[in-house]
């Protein structure tokens, strides 16, 4: 298994992924002075464990781990970030990596992170401690609207399924405030080639794309933008996440 922490800030979650449950870990970190506290982190995590290992007389299975220094928007890091990545984990708490993200002009980093995911392989997770509303809706939701509008339901109409955990509160320490974590699970899609990344279907009736289930991809080249946000037939929206269900 492949873990890895977008923000991993002083490593520590990367880290004790790989020092506990023993899998790869990966993190990528915009701020240099927190890359470089990781850095040091890391060296003395593998310093200790050398210590141990002799004293033992015997080794302990712990992971790889590649930290790096960049931004998650960089088009070079995407085969780091998506390539045989099976957990991925966000701690964009506060709208971190939404709205107080944007700027004039820009998308929010929430919609690199959905590019990103969107881009994994299927049955990769993604666990969040905001909602990440440019995912759009998941197959469940997406299904019941063609269901309502009398279209075929398909495993091609969203890429992804939600889970809504409570935590509970004063279960970490920098909120005293009830913490909840989303859970989204990329979907088997079948007759879609996986290697492009996700696709989706439109849900208007009257469209040759929705009635023939066509799917569409969500992820377009940087030229274009990040992800497609319509049907390319009849330019309908596509299905957007309900922000009442997530909390």
């Amino acid at each position: 298994m492949t873990f890895l922490d977008i923000g991993h800030g002083i490593g520590n979650v990367s880290l004790q992924a790989a020092f506990v449950i023993g899998c790869e870990a990966r993190g990528i970190e915009v701020i240099n002075s927190r890359h470089t506290v990781a850095e040091i982190f890391k060296l003395d995590l593998e310093t200790q464990l050398k210590v141990i290992e002799e004293r033992d007389r015997k080794q302990h299975q712990v992971g790889r781990v590649s930290l790096r220094h960049g931004s998650l928007t960089d088009p070079a890091q995407e085969t780091f970030l998506t390539h045989g990545v099976d957990v991925i984990f966000v701690n964009n708490a506060f709208g971190v990596f939404g709205e107080r993200s944007c700027r004039q002009g820009r998308h929010s980093l929430h919609a690199h992170i959905a590019r990103l995911f969107a881009l994994s392989q299927p049955f990769t997770k993604m666990v969040t401690l905001d909602p990440i509303y440019e995912v759009g809706s998941d197959l469940g939701e997406t299904n019941s609207i063609r269901a309502r509008r009398q279209l075929p339901m398909s495993t091609t109409s969203s890429y992804f399924t939600l889970e809504v955990k409570v935590l509970g509160t004063q279960v970490v320490s920098w909120s005293d405030l009830e913490v909840k974590v989303y859970i989204y699970t990329r979907t088997f899609q079948e007759n879609v080639d996986q290697s492009q990344g996700a696709s989706f279907l439109c849900c208007n009736p009257a469209c040759k794309l929705a009635q023939h289930v066509v799917a569409i991809p969500v992820v377009r080249s940087r030229e274009d933008g990040l992800l497609t946000d319509e049907c390319p037939l009849c330019e309908q929206g596509r299905p957007k996440a309900s922000r009442r269900r997530r909390g």
